[in-house]
């Protein structure tokens, strides 16, 4: 037996087997062939063992044009949205809900952990996370020792006139440079709040 359920923008379906439920998929309500590649994901090598750390990471979104900082959890702008068109769907923030600015999507965020370069091993772990979270943990599977870390995103723009939807754009969202921190065995290491730009020169 399988059943059909709604999340936020989003159609999952479920299994049901011997009384055990198990997901089979989900997929968004909208056309998301053109989106910037969106699906979280947690690197194969982030393998948890008692003997390692854990990095965490808070975002906001800032639109550079009008230089206003927005609340966490708020990921798109489409100010002047079609009358029933896909870029309705894709994002929810319209209207006098949403500031006077070329529309904007940004559906993950990029967590980027590399290791030291003097390291002769070194490591990397690239965490894509829903932007809409506003703040992230990554498992107890990062190795004690010196990172860069970096968080960054790509973000979607509305499509040409005619053209009600959003498209992955050409440009990734302003983000500070990385920085270094050291992971610590059984701690979590806070990266400081990252505010990504869009909209910028």
């Amino acid at each position: 037996m399988s059943v059909m359920f709604a999340i936020p923008k989003t159609w999952c379906l479920l299994g049901v087997l011997g009384g055990a439920a198990f997901l089979l998929g989900c997929r968004p309500d909208y056309d998301d062939t053109e989106l910037c590649e969106k699906k979280p994901s947690t690197p194969e090598n982030c393998i948890e063992d008692g003997t390692k750390g854990a990095v965490v990471v808070r975002w906001r979104m800032a639109d550079v044009s009008l230089q206003r900082l927005l609340q966490r959890g708020q990921c798109c702008c489409n100010p002047n949205p079609s009358r029933n068109g896909e870029d309705r769907k894709q994002c929810g923030e319209f209207g006098t809900s949403c500031l006077d600015a070329p529309a904007w999507l940004v559906e993950n965020v990029r967590l980027t952990l590399t290791s030291d370069s003097t390291n002769p091993t070194p490591k990397r772990y690239v965490f894509d996370i829903p932007c809409l979270d506003g703040e992230f943990t990554t498992p107890y599977c990062i190795e004690p020792e010196l990172f860069d870390m970096q968080l960054t995103a790509d973000y979607n723009v509305r499509a040409k006139a005619g053209d009600p939807r959003f498209i992955c754009g050409t440009k990734k969202a302003a983000s500070p440079p990385s920085v270094k921190r050291k992971v610590v065995k059984g701690q979590s290491t806070n990266l400081d709040a990252i505010i990504l730009g869009v909209n910028s020169p």
